[in-house]
């Protein structure tokens, strides 16, 4: 996504999604409500899941999201 304002809002196919924060480029977006505990996809990939409740609109990064990737890190940390 582009750099957004507050309040700006967006087009998802048919929805019209408005944007609460001010977001750079490249931050990603609920397209759909999220519900805590489940998988957060990027283009169709699980990048995460959901640490609480993610509204439609709201920013998706580190603070709402736990990340996938820390499993991955521990196992390989275990190997050395």
């Amino acid at each position: 996504m582009q750099d957004a304002e507050s309040g700006a809002t967006t087009r998802h196919g048919a929805r019209c999604i408005s944007i609460p924060t001010a977001l750079g480029m490249g931050h990603k977006i609920a397209v759909a409500p999220i519900a805590k505990g489940a998988d957060v996809l990027k283009y169709g990939a699980p990048i995460g899941f959901a640490a609480r409740d993610i509204a439609i609109g709201e920013h998706v990064h580190l603070h709402n999201v736990t990340s996938r990737y820390t499993v991955i890190e521990d196992m390989e940390a275990g190997q050395r």
